[in-house]
This record gives C-alpha cells, sequence and structure tokens, in this order.
C-alpha cells in the first residue's frame, strides 16, 4: 500500500527498480528519531565522531544512505527516477510513524528539503550542513561534473576516480582535507569510509548526479517545515553564496556562518558542536501546522 501521495509525476519510465536498504535504528533514545544523511561519496561513517561526541543527547539514530553508496544493492536494469524519495519514505515511516528530523550534509541537505517537500506530514525539521540546495553548484558546474552525469562516460569516470582515490590510506586522506580549510589529524578521519566506499555503483552513482541536476531551487518555496543551516565561510565544494541565496526561498529558516569549509563537523567540532546541541534541544512539537500546498 502506498503510504504517501506525491505532488509530482512521474513521467520517467521505467519505474525505479533499485530500492532502498532496510533502515533500522541504530541506536536508542528519548525524542523524535534523527535521519543522518551523508553526502556524494560519503557513508554514514561521516558522522561517526559527531555522534560519539553527543551520544548522552541524542534520541533514536537512523543512517540513510545515498543511491550507489553501500549498502544500496542495484540490480542490472535499474534506472535512478523520483520515486527513490517516496520509497524512502515510506521505509522512514514504517519504522517512525510519528515522524523524524533530518540531518543532511551535502547532497544529503538536497535529499533532506525533497524529503520535506513531498512528505511534510513524515519530516518535523531539516539541519543542513554544507548543503546543495539545487542543480546549480555555486552558480556553474565544473567541466568534470559535466562530464560525469554524461550517460556514456560518465560512469566511467566515476569509476576511475574512486579507484585512484580509494587506492591509499594517504591520498583518500588527502582527498577528504582537499574539502576542509585546513586539515585535520589522519585520526579524526572516518577511515572505515575508505573500504565501504569500494562497493560504490559508478553506475547509479552517474544516475544520482543527473537526477540531482534537475532539482529546481525554485520548488524550495514548498518546504514548510523549520530548517536550520549551518554554513561554512569558506566552503570550496558548495560555495556560501549558494547557500545563502537558496535559504532565501524558504520561509521558516535560519543560518550560522562558521569559519570552516565543507566538513565543520570535523574542522571545528568545538564551533560545530555547539550549534548542533541547540538545534537538537530545540525539538519542533508534534502539533506543527504544515500549510496546504497547491
Amino acid at each position: 500500500m502506498q503510504i504517501f501521495a506525491s505532488r509530482r509525476s512521474h513521467n520517467i519510465a521505467p519505474r525505479n527498480a533499485t530500492k532502498p536498504p532496510e533502515l533500522k535504528i541504530k541506536r536508542r533514545g528519548a525524542g523524535v528519531p534523527i535521519v543522518f544523511v551523508p553526502g556524494f561519496l560519503e557513508t554514514s561513517h561521516i558522522w561517526e565522531g559527531l555522534i560519539h561526541r553527543t551520544d548522552p543527547f541524542l534520541p533514536d539514530t537512523i543512517d540513510l544512505a545515498l543511491p550507489g553508496h553501500p549498502p544500496w544493492l542495484p540490480a542490472k536494469d535499474d534506472h535512478l527516477t523520483d520515486d527513490w524519495i517516496d520509497d524512502v519514505a515510506e521505509s522512514l515511516a514504517a519504522i517512525a510513524p510519528s515522524g523524524i528530523r533530518i540531518v543532511g550534509h551535502s547532497t544529503g541537505g538536497l535529499v533532506a528539503l525533497e524529503l520535506a517537500r513531498l512528505h511534510p506530514s513524515l519530516v518535523r525539521d531539516v539541519l543542513l550542513v554544507g548543503a546543495l540546495h539545487s542543480g546549480d553548484i555555486g552558480g556553474h558546474k565544473t567541466l568534470a561534473h559535466e562530464a560525469a552525469e554524461n550517460p556514456w562516460i560518465g560512469a566511467i569516470l566515476i569509476s576511475a576516480t574512486l579507484q585512484v582515490w580509494l587506492s591509499s590510506e594517504t591520498l583518500f586522506q588527502v582527498g577528504l582535507n582537499s574539502a576542509m580549510a585546513a586539515p585535520v589529524e589522519p585520526n579524526d578521519l572516518p577511515k572505515d569510509m575508505r573500504d565501504i566506499m569500494r562497493a560504490a555503483c559508478p553506475r547509479t552513482l552517474r544516475d544520482l548526479l543527473r537526477w540531482m541536476s534537475q532539482r529546481n531551487a525554485s520548488a524550495l518555496s514548498e518546504v514548510n517545515v523549520p530548517v536550520s543551516s549551518i554554513i561554512g565561510t569558506k566552503d570550496i565544494v558548495i560555495a556560501p553564496e549558494h547557500q545563502i541565496a537558496a535559504l532565501d526561498l524558504i520561509d521558516n529558516t535560519n543560518a550560522t556562518l562558521l569559519p570552516t569549509g565543507h566538513l565543520p563537523f570535523f574542522e571545528r567540532p568545538d564551533l560545530f558542536d555547539p550549534v548542533f546541541g541547540a538545534w537538537l534541544a530545540n525539538e519542533p512539537s508534534a502539533a506543527h501546522v504544515h500549510k496546504q500546498l497547491p
């Protein structure tokens, strides 16, 4: 039975055969469950440090991987369509029928906003971190991004990039540090992510990039849940100007600027954790009323 009715038509065929992995509550705590969504080429290990530092204060937590990222298991003829968002919402509603809160990093922020836009009765509020809000990254796309979306060579380029990046621990650390304003100690990085990402599906990653590019920033006006954002003023991956301009399209928002790059929870936990803690403590009421969208 379809739990949620989508406010968009699905004109892309065939229907997405890729199903989200079975979602489970990872740890137990009091309060509205929090769904942690990593970004592109990231796994749930990206959140381990933050969760460890704030564990005593956390409610139930749920990890949501992006398509193409383990543990998604694509079939031979899968085609990533808009339907995967509805499939994820249905899975989340099954384990958290009273609603969820979402923390999304980078592309995970875009996914969080899509879930909030299309399923406002499920999503209580959203916390964005260095988030991509539409297909337009910082006002333009790089040639590498354009090539990675190409239906003929995109998967090959992504596969080659992953092989190089994951080929050694040193290159893996260099890649992560390149997204930060200042490098961090190797022991602070999610080493397990390197092994897990070896099982990623380049074809589905290419399709995810194309799906991202089709998001229209104007649809953000339909988001009707509270949205908080943590923005690194030195973010070279998703331009701060892009993040701020996109927030202007949403009614109920607030932003905190930190002097960091794209991974503030690694770079400056001393600054990030208090902001996260304040968001955590400001749990929205279950009586939150959503306006009716046309």
